[in-house]
């Protein structure tokens, strides 16, 4: 019983992360599309990989730092081998849904704990409060709620970055997404050594909790803006040059139009002259000189380039 206690707080989360990795689940379905064999596997090895690593770093610290390390190359794994689409797609999807439950969890956890902490402090007169385990499991499984909605927002707005682009796109999207990621997890093998940020002096344990607390809440607000900044920027800058792109096109398709025509106008014009010379020629009844007129303009085609449609006659007139 004692045993099962000291891991009640991974307990109480496990419910939570489900409902997040149900969230991405079917964010992947939607935009990479998978059958649905594969996506129970995909629930399952996610589930079961995150609670093997929970209480296997909880038994052997040692082991902590490997399965911080191990943890979004399994994820982006799965995905890449679970999900269809495009690999490149695949990559920028399991990027972002790394990105939001680091950034979106930490923020809004980091948010409840400051909370939690200024009640204890100045309602309870806890001159040092710290959180019990079954709380900050429960704050930390609300971060997984704000990470559920904020997963559900992608899926209704990101649309238009999951279509119609070029897979090199997808990949110099997702690197930014990938370094933000590395950068959570080395804060998180400092924060398992102790308190990151002392407020300075002698101030407690209770103001040490909330400047660092305070950090985390900067760090995720500043990288939940950088990656809305990035993500939807690199979208409209996209649309912009597709828009460039095909009004070159149709200015270029317009010149070609026009010089057609002009050449046309021109053709038309001496094919009147043609006519008009050949009309006075037939009413005169001047049938040698129509037959010099029409090898003079023979051999005037011969010697632009050869017959254009068969009769050399005709080729005069029009070319």
């Amino acid at each position: 019983m004692k045993q099962l206690l000291d891991y009640i707080d991974i307990l109480i989360i496990a419910p939570f992360f489900l409902g997040y990795l149900w969230a991405a689940d079917k964010f992947c379905k939607k935009f990479l599309g998978a059958s649905k064999r594969r996506e129970r596997m995909f629930l399952a090895f996610s589930f079961c990989s995150w609670l093997f690593s929970c209480i296997l770093s909880r038994m052997y610290f040692s082991l902590y730092i490997f399965s911080v390390l191990l943890k979004p190359i399994f994820f982006m794994g799965l995905v890449v081998l679970l999900f269809r689409s495009d690999r490149e797609k695949r990559i920028l999807a399991a990027s972002m849904l790394m990105v939001v439950v680091r950034t979106v969890t930490n923020f809004s956890a980091s948010f409840l704990f400051c909370l939690e902490l200024f009640f204890l402090h100045t309602v309870k007169k806890i001159p040092e409060p710290f959180s019990k385990a079954w709380i900050s499991a429960l704050i930390s499984g609300a971060g997984y709620c704000f990470a559920v909605l904020a997963v559900c927002w992608m899926s209704k707005h990101l649309e238009p970055v999951f279509c119609g682009k070029r897979g090199k796109w997808y990949l110099i999207l997702a690197v930014p997404l990938l370094v933000i990621v590395a950068m959570y997890d080395v804060a998180s093998l400092g924060a398992s050594y102790g308190v990151m940020v002392r407020s300075g002096g002698n101030m407690g344990l209770y103001y040490d909790q909330l400047f660092s607390f305070a950090e985390f809440l900067v760090l995720d607000l500043l990288s939940i803006a950088a990656t809305g900044f990035y993500v939807f920027g690199m979208n409209r800058i996209y649309l912009e040059q597709e828009k460039s792109g095909q009004y070159h096109s149709q200015i270029a398709v317009y010149k070609m139009l026009a010089e057609q025509y002009r050449q046309s106008e021109r053709l038309r014009h001496d094919m009147k002259n043609h006519i008009i010379a050949l009309s006075a020629l037939s009413r005169n009844q001047e049938w040698e000189k129509i037959d010099g007129y029409l090898r003079n303009m023979g051999d005037i085609v011969l010697d632009a380039g050869g017959d254009m449609t068969g009769n050399k006659a005709v080729d005069a007139l029009l070319y």
